[in-house]
């Protein structure tokens, strides 16, 4: 529940957990709340504060650039590797999730986008078949659906996303392995910058553009081909 809290933004950065408070509000003793709270922070989802507790971390700009880095390696891998392996359901999973995304959009309901947009990756990845990589891209699971909210609250956000998922898609089902990581990856560097974009403002999107958090989202990870 704690988790669901801080992905989906009810309990935002900053805000300070106190147990007892907790407690209560779940209908729980404080000792499952401390074991949650010590959990979360090995997760990287709280942190401790000099003589103020505990809270729920800040999301830091750097981070999400050194996320988005390793996210856009990984799921362009999944990509180039589902195009050889993707079924006719999932293609049809994928198509009713872009789908699903331009009747959210329309909406304006972000909870419905996000759960589009991660079915959609989830499938890709699922296509991909390779359960090292699986493994890895659970351990960013949880950051990846904290940050995937804040690049579809970003302007223009949704409209890009989808844009990109219909072009990913389409590459996938011609079975164009260089293509669709190429797609993939160009996808997930503009999702850390619409990110950057939405926090931080223009002046957060030119810093790290530079290269002053030691990575650009615009340049290869592992240099060019």
């Amino acid at each position: 529940m704690l988790r669901d809290a801080i992905v989906s933004g009810q309990l935002a950065p900053g805000q300070r957990l106190v147990e007892a408070k907790l407690a209560e509000e779940m209908g729980v003793s404080r000792n499952p709340v401390r074991e949650a709270i010590r959990r979360l922070e090995h997760e990287g989802l709280v942190e401790a504060l000099p003589r103020a507790g505990m809270a729920v971390a800040g999301i830091d700009l750097a981070d999400v650039v050194q996320l988005y880095a390793v996210r856009s390696v990984l799921e362009g891998l999944a990509a180039r590797q589902a195009a050889g392996r993707l079924t006719a359901e999932q293609a049809e999973r994928m198509e009713r999730s872009v789908a699903e995304g331009e009747e959210c959009r329309t909406r304006g309901d972000l909870e419905c986008l996000v759960k589009s947009s991660s079915d959609f990756h989830r499938t890709v990845l699922e296509a991909a078949a390779n359960r090292r990589l699986e493994a890895l891209m659970e351990i960013l699971d949880v950051h990846v659906s904290r940050y995937r909210r804040l690049s579809l609250q970003a302007e223009g956000g949704p409209a890009e996303v989808l844009q990109d998922h219909r072009r990913i898609l389409t590459v996938l089902k011609q079975g164009d392995a260089e293509q669709a990581e190429r797609l993939m990856r160009a996808h997930l560097q503009r999702s850390g910058q619409q990110i950057i974009r939405f926090l931080g403002g223009k002046e957060g999107t030119k810093a790290f553009a530079s290269g002053q958090a030691g990575y650009n989202l615009a340049m290869p990870v592992f240099g060019s081909r």
